[in-house]
């Protein structure tokens, strides 16, 4: 398995591991949708992507880290903690990926690992342009007034810096936290408002 011996090659040069971020996920947008209408195949490649994923990169990870400690970075999405349409394996894995964020947290911080998540929304990145953007019925105007508190899309280096921050030592207490990142959009509530 190419993970592994990632890890494998990263012992071996390293010896350990300070920071694992967890960041890698697809929407396959036109293909996802209600769940009812997702193929088994699409389903399937989600999973394996969003949350399989983690799981490898977390599980060979995690023994480099028991040592000296470190910080275990996932990242989730809006689509965790409000309900999203038309996207349920999407949505699925997110919400997972808050679920094992928890898990890990409790149990690998008495090894000085801290794990946490950001849950991103409204990100200007490729994949929201695949999801919105580039959707006929998408209103962007209407999204970023209405259903947007700041008012704009968020910068990917946004997002960064608070990574950037849960993996350094001024983030070191926070385990198993799930930091919106999303402009207000969580707190805002349903991200499909009635115009």
């Amino acid at each position: 398995m190419s993970v592994k011996s990632a890890f494998d090659e990263i012992a071996a040069k390293f010896g350990r591991v300070d920071v694992l971020y967890n960041n890698a996920s697809v929407f396959l947008g036109g293909r996802d949708g209600a769940l009812a209408d997702v193929s088994s195949d699409i389903w399937t490649k989600v999973l394996a992507i969003n949350l399989n994923g983690m799981y490898y990169c977390s599980k060979y990870a995690i023994p480099l880290m028991k040592e000296k400690g470190g910080s275990i970075i996932n990242t989730a999405s809006s689509a965790a903690v409000v309900g999203v349409p038309g996207c349920a394996a999407y949505s699925a894995t997110k919400g997972a990926t808050v679920a094992l964020t928890r898990s890990l947290a409790v149990d690998y911080g008495k090894f000085g690992i801290h794990t946490n998540c950001i849950a991103p929304a409204a990100i200007a990145t490729a994949m929201v342009k695949e999801s919105n953007l580039n959707d006929p019925n998408f209103d962007n105007d209407f999204f970023l007034k209405q259903i947007t508190p700041i008012g704009r899309w968020g910068k990917p280096e946004e997002v960064a810096a608070l990574a950037c921050f849960l993996a350094s030592e001024d983030g070191a207490y926070l385990n198993g936290v799930i930091i919106p990142c999303d402009g207000g959009i969580t707190m805002n509530g349903n991200v499909n408002k009635e115009r």
